[in-house]
């Protein structure tokens, strides 16, 4: 039996709460058969399954310390730091062509100079979206599973007076 529990604050809760004398409740995200459970002192532990036996699954050095959240998206994680800026590894699966593409280079391609500022993010099967504290919203990945924004509906996100929340359905 597995119990999942996730606790959600806001950032300026969380770095309270990370003084002395206070417990952050840490938490696992699963994707596949991969892990990353985010711990008290904001840092990841990353770990994998393959065929029952546990193996590594090694995060960004950057990634290790200083997370404030973490987000699954089918074999890729993205993390957003206290300094509320993205890190993200692993991979998308591109049913289309039977590939899978690296995470990180479709986000570097994506934002080469990084996102900044990111308040929350969801993760589909195959791409992450995330909301800046000006309530602008950026994605990348898959572009069937949400990692391109259709016209219309970018219309509505410009119209709108602020974003401050995103909810994905897988």
């Amino acid at each position: 039996e597995v119990l999942t529990l996730t606790v959600i604050l806001d950032l300026k809760t969380a770095l309270d709460l990370k003084q002395p004398g206070y417990l952050l409740t840490a938490f696992v995200t699963p994707c596949q058969t991969k892990f990353v459970a985010l711990k008290q002192d904001m840092s990841l532990e990353t770990w994998a399954i393959d065929n029952g036996t546990l193996v590594e699954f090694p995060c960004p050095e950057r990634a290790k310390r200083d997370i404030f959240a973490v987000f699954n998206s089918g074999f890729a994680f993205a993390a957003i730091t206290t300094h509320k800026t993205v890190i993200t590894w692993g991979e998308f699966y591109d049913s289309r062509t039977d590939r899978r593409i690296n995470a990180a280079e479709l986000f570097n391609t994506a934002f080469p100079t990084g996102l900044n500022k990111v308040e929350n993010m969801r993760g589909t099967t195959a791409a992450f979206a995330a909301v800046h504290d000006d309530g602008n919203v950026s994605v990348w990945g898959i572009e069937e599973a949400g990692g391109k924004i259709p016209a219309h509906i970018q219309g509505e996100i410009d119209s709108a007076d602020k974003i401050t929340s995103i909810m994905s359905d897988g």
